[in-house]
Formats: structure tokens, C-alpha cells, sequence
């Protein structure tokens, strides 16, 4: 149930497009009916979403350095 689950993402950004340039988190939290259990981290989805930034920051750049 999607009323059941939050994340929290987090992702941090330093200037260059190196793959140490960005740090990405995802936190999970399930609800149970009376509070907020942290599930921890999702690390396979933040480096996706990590992978993701970084290709399209590379394919914008790209793009700015041609014209």
C-alpha cells in the first residue's frame, strides 16, 4: 500500500561530473498503523538515480560544449 511507505531521497552535488562528485540516498520508512519504521537504506535505487544524474549532467554537457 502506497499510503504504507516513504522515502526520502537525498542527493548531493559537487561541482564536477566525476562519479565521486555525487552522493545519493535513499532512506525508506513502512507505517505500520501506529508509527514510522525505518527500513534503511536503498542503495540499488540511489545508484540508479545516481547513474541516471550523472548520465544526463555528461549528456548536457556534452550538448553546451558543441554549440
Amino acid at each position: 500500500d502506497a499510503n504504507k511507505l516513504r522515502i526520502k531521497i537525498n542527493a548531493r552535488i559537487i561541482e564536477t561530473i566525476k562519479d565521486d562528485s555525487i552522493v545519493v540516498q535513499i532512506f525508506k520508512q513502512e507505517f505500520d498503523g501506529n508509527k514510522w519504521n525505518d527500513l534503511g537504506l536503498d542503495s540499488e535505487q540511489a545508484n540508479k538515480i545516481k547513474t541516471s544524474i550523472l548520465s544526463e549532467a555528461r549528456t548536457l554537457k556534452s550538448a553546451i560544449d558543441l554549440s
